[in-house]
């Protein structure tokens, strides 16, 4: 059909624009930033074991950084085994077909801590502060004592720009707690993907047969 094939679904990588001019010279102008502040942040290093470890940068003028980045992870559930494939242009996968769990996490390069959580004893100051962390939320799950956070399955659940900036303002309210973190420089690394919407259209109400119709009048 118009030259497509139908066969195997297979692992295939992304690649939205990422040799254009001007993402190349932000590219490198966002690691000039790091490689020229190395010295400042907790490093990777092998030790005797020939296993990795953080290595603590030396006391300087300067305060210590600790680097937070943050992204989200999709954990499909459901994929068609098949679709339609056109020969040297094969599609790609799209995070919104099919359930999927999604998790939002924020993972820190610090020696004592991988995963942003506080001990019991921090969250219960936390909590005096600002009671409203030991609230559950209707949209998200938190883990235990954490920003880190996951949705159910579910086709229409996505991690949308308010539930994002919910889920920062708890890590803000939270970060003041961890006394790890104490006398150091905190850095965000976010993702800034403009996906960061909710989905417009639903594919489930777009008729892919002839004759089933489809809800929508145009696309854009």
């Amino acid at each position: 059909m118009w030259g497509a094939r139908w066969d195997s679904s297979k692992n295939r990588p992304y690649f939205e624009g990422h040799e254009r001019d001007d993402v190349v010279a932000k590219r490198e102008e966002f690691v000039s930033y790091f490689t020229e502040n190395k010295h400042l942040y907790y490093s990777k290093m092998i030790n005797e074991n020939d296993c990795f470890k953080l290595q603590v940068p030396k006391q300087i003028r300067e305060k210590i950084r600790i680097l937070i980045s943050h992204d989200e992870s999709t954990y499909r559930i459901e994929l068609p085994p098949k679709r339609w494939l056109y020969p040297a242009l094969a599609t790609l996968f799209n995070k919104g077909k099919g359930r999927s769990i999604m998790v939002s996490a924020f993972l820190c390069q610090h020696s004592t801590s991988q995963l942003f959580e506080l001990s019991d004893a921090e969250m219960r100051n936390a909590i005096k502060k600002y009671p409203e962390l030991k609230e559950q939320d209707n949209f998200l799950n938190y883990y235990a004592n954490s920003a880190n956070a996951w949705i159910h399955p579910g086709k229409d659940n996505y991690f949308d720009n308010q539930v994002i900036l919910n889920q920062f303002e708890r890590l803000f309210k939270m970060l003041k707690f961890k006394r790890d973190f104490k006398d150091h420089e905190i850095e965000i690394l976010v993702d800034n993907a403009t996906t960061h919407t909710t989905i417009a259209y639903d594919v489930n109400l777009i008729g892919m047969s002839p004759g089933t119709g489809c809800q929508y009048e145009t696309i854009e």
